[in-house]
């Protein structure tokens, strides 16, 4: 740039302008001390970002990041992209995204495991709802402990593998009444199902199907014009 003709003064007022994201952030958080000269600044800046393969982020740091058990999504999120900035070899998108669901706390990422995402950004955009969803106490952020996963009504567990569900011994004038299927309740979502359904399907979350053939033989209330969004 000095060989534009610029003088100390000129360098260090257009320095800041060529910043954008974290540079930027970088710059403003640098002590008026440490850049009184162009000299000093240009020390800093290398200082902070002359990666080279001793000082970069690896692949294997990033896959051993995790979500700090009281820290919010969106700093995670920042905290995250501070890494990759660091990196000189960088993951895929798709294994960025699967890395970066894994580093999420148990709370976060269980609602969105299995789930194919777009991209990235979809990805990022479900997880502020998810943390949306939780802090306005529509979703659980309660993750099931290893004591009572798995069991029903009354203490009795399910098996699972080797386990031997425990036998329960039950009445005989109870044996020939028949099952009653429990009433299942279901969280307020504060909207009308259809705005939830599109917002799901916005977000990545779901996917519509694609519409099945009618039966070879038409039910008598067959409509061909009529369908329902949610089946």
């Amino acid at each position: 740039m000095r060989a534009l003709g610029l003088d100390e003064a000129q360098l260090l007022t257009l320095f800041p302008l060529s910043l954008s994201g974290m540079a930027q952030r970088w710059y403003a958080s640098l002590e008026t001390s440490r850049r009184r000269t162009w000299e000093d600044l240009a020390q800093e800046f290398l200082r902070q970002y002359s990666f080279n393969g001793d000082t970069s982020v690896t692949r294997r740091e990033l896959e051993f990041l995790r979500q700090g058990s009281n820290e919010s999504v969106s700093s995670f999120i920042s905290r995250w992209r501070e890494k990759v900035a660091e990196m000189i070899e960088r993951p895929t998108e798709r294994d960025q995204m699967s890395m970066f669901l894994r580093s999420f706390h148990p709370r976060f990422a269980r609602h969105l495991t299995g789930v194919p995402f777009r991209d990235f950004r979809s990805l990022v955009q479900a997880l502020i709802d998810v943390d949306d969803s939780i802090s306005r106490g529509l979703w659980s952020d309660i993750i099931p402990s290893s004591d009572t996963e798995g069991k029903g009504v009354g203490g009795s567990s399910e098996s699972y593998g080797d386990i031997q569900r425990p036998q329960t011994s039950i009445p005989r004038h109870e044996q020939s009444r028949p099952h009653r299927r429990r009433q299942r309740t279901y969280s307020d979502l504060g909207m009308p199902l259809d705005r939830a359904f599109e917002r799901l399907i916005a977000t990545g979350l779901l996917a519509p199907l694609a519409p099945r053939p009618p039966p070879s033989t038409l039910p008598p209330r067959f409509r061909a014009h009529e369908f329902c969004a949610f089946h």
